[in-house]
């Protein structure tokens, strides 16, 4: 059966889910808006009745809630229709569950339909009687003992295990505070931008100033006892520009089922270099890994630091003319050239390319439309090709601005297929 038993938690999907219920049920809600919450987290399972999860989220919804004492009319009648018209039965059947295993499966459904059918004895519940601390601010830096990339694991601290004796600093690790929140106004998350290599010594905020790579990751929870048993120290505080981050990391995972299933900042703390894989990803036309090279790429800088004259000086503007050329990486393709018309305002970037030569032109409308952002040097943008019959995806493009502002050059990718090289020159201006 792999990941499939014949009991209702003999997978992890059914063990996470009886913890979101766990951590839900802190919430000071009736039962109705706890239902809610549980299914807005996974709106397939809980709506859709062909995927293969729909049957054990009702089923594990009802009977959590009926052994916390939890009475929800909903989650109970949905779980005894499942049990009574056989819908879970078939799900297992189409797994491959076998008859034998069906058979014990039917009787723990009878037990289930039993409990669940009895009346509700209240329970009290230990609910959160204020929303939680938010420990961190947005921007704050810290740092913390790393073994070969990993931090202390704040669980096991003081435990008499091999690999918590065999832990021994031989690094420094170091975040900042990208973004926090708490969801459904109560539990608190954090989202980490953690550094790509471990620090041979204790950094300061002015030494994590300097160039080093970061990578955004997803948003955990921290409780004060493990701020304290990961060593976490605190250096102080950047200005964060939600904007630049925006642009630098465009896709961010939601923080609601960590903040439900009360998962540990510490699980995305370690400090690592992106993966051997990445070069492969790359050349079948998957992006690198989001990063950026300096806290200064996100940082807010006041507009008394800017050189005179402001922003617009420092990196002129990219309205007009360009005309560019694009590479395959692996060279299976002839090189090809292109125009285009950009239009820049307030870092956003918008216009239209048409493809002049090239393999891609031949096989795609010579028209697309441009859509994307600057910060800085560093700029992105989506090609998409325009089609009345036909949908195509989507074409990234990061490139870097030289000094001037008249060149960009840098990389294309399109995801699962290619990705290249590609260089665009501002055409000369006519005369006044």
């Amino acid at each position: 059966m792999g990941a499939w038993g014949i009991g209702i938690y003999s997978n992890d999907y059914a063990l996470d889910l009886r913890n979101s219920v766990k951590a839900l049920s802190r919430l000071p809600f009736e039962p109705e808006r706890l239902l809610e919450f549980l299914c807005s987290d996974d709106p397939t399972a809980a709506t859709d009745a062909t995927d293969s999860d729909h049957t054990l989220f009702w089923l594990v919804v009802a009977d959590q809630f009926a052994k916390r004492g939890i009475d929800s009319p909903r989650a109970r009648d949905r779980a005894l229709a499942i049990i009574a018209d056989g819908a879970d039965l078939a799900t297992m059947a189409a797994l491959g569950m076998d008859e034998k295993s069906l058979v014990k499966r039917r009787k723990i459904l009878e037990d289930l339909r039993a409990r669940i059918a009895a009346p509700v004895e209240p329970k009290p519940r230990s609910v959160l009687k204020a929303p939680q601390k938010l420990l961190l601010r947005v921007g704050e830096v810290l740092i913390y003992p790393v073994c070969q990339g990993k931090p202390i694991n704040p669980y096991t601290v003081g435990k008499d295990f091999a690999f918590v004796k065999a832990w021994r600093q031989d690094g420094w690790g170091a975040l900042a505070v990208a973004e926090r929140g708490r969801e459904f106004d109560f539990l608190a998350w954090y989202r980490p931008l953690v550094i790509c290599d471990p620090l041979p010594a204790e950094p300061t905020l002015a030494g994590l100033a300097e160039p080093h790579m970061w990578r955004l990751q997803a948003p955990g929870t921290l409780s004060a006892r493990h701020y304290t048993n990961m060593q976490l120290k605190s250096l102080g505080c950047v200005s964060i520009d939600a904007a630049k981050l925006g642009h630098f990391f465009p896709e961010r995972m939601s923080a609601t089922s960590c903040a439900v299933s009360d998962i540990s900042l510490a699980n995305y703390m370690g400090v690592e270099r992106l993966g051997i894989h990445e070069e492969h990803l790359i050349k079948h036309g998957y992006p690198p890994t989001p990063r950026i090279n300096a806290l200064a790429d996100i940082e807010d800088v006041p507009e008394t630091e800017l050189s005179p004259g402001g922003a617009e000086s420092e990196h002129p503007n990219l309205s007009g003319q360009w005309e560019g050329i694009f590479s395959y990486l692996t060279g299976e393709k002839p090189p090809g050239s292109f125009s285009a018309a950009l239009s820049e305002c307030d870092g956003r970037l918008a216009g239209e390319i048409h493809d002049e030569t090239g393999a891609v032109a031949t096989a795609r409308p010579s028209f697309a439309t441009v859509e994307g952002g600057r910060v800085g040097r560093d700029v992105r943008f989506l090609k998409r090709y325009v089609s009345a019959t036909k949908k195509f995806v989507p074409i990234q493009y990061i490139g870097e601005i030289n000094d001037g502002a008249t060149e960009i050059k840098g990389r294309w990718f399109l995801p699962g297929h290619s990705s290249g090289h590609f260089a665009m020159t501002r055409s000369k201006q006519p005369d006044a």
